[in-house]
């Protein structure tokens, strides 16, 4: 996450020598961040990427995945738009082959919200 002249931006650099050297930065975000950013691996190579985006509806959590080769997916709204405050900062975890994204809901009564990625 960047935000250069109060621009935010969510990028991912994508390394197939642990980290030795770097493939160009690819684009995560659909234009208009809050940030909140995590990074899981897949066993394949691949990074599946969360953040918190803004949007006419409100605030979403979307995830998108990119393949070992920098090949970037479509992006998830994985919240759809209910009850997204600005405590909302979801989490991930790989088990298997699955991700699992957790997040605060902050409806009434505070919930805490998963989602499974497959």
């Amino acid at each position: 996450f960047t935000a250069p002249d109060d621009k935010s931006q969510v990028y991912v650099l994508m390394s197939a020598d642990s980290g030795k050297t770097f493939g160009k930065k690819i684009r995560i975000d659909d234009g208009n961040p809050i940030g909140r950013v995590d990074v899981v691996s897949r066993s394949s190579g691949a990074a599946v990427v969360s953040w918190v985006e803004r949007t006419s509806q409100g605030a979403q959590v979307r995830v998108r995945e990119v393949a070992a080769n920098g090949t970037a997916a479509a992006p998830m709204n994985v919240s759809g738009t209910a009850g997204l405050g600005s405590g909302v900062f979801p989490r991930m975890v790989r088990s298997g082959d699955d991700i699992v994204v957790a997040w605060t809901d902050a409806s009434k009564p505070a919930q805490i919200r998963t989602v499974v990625v497959r």
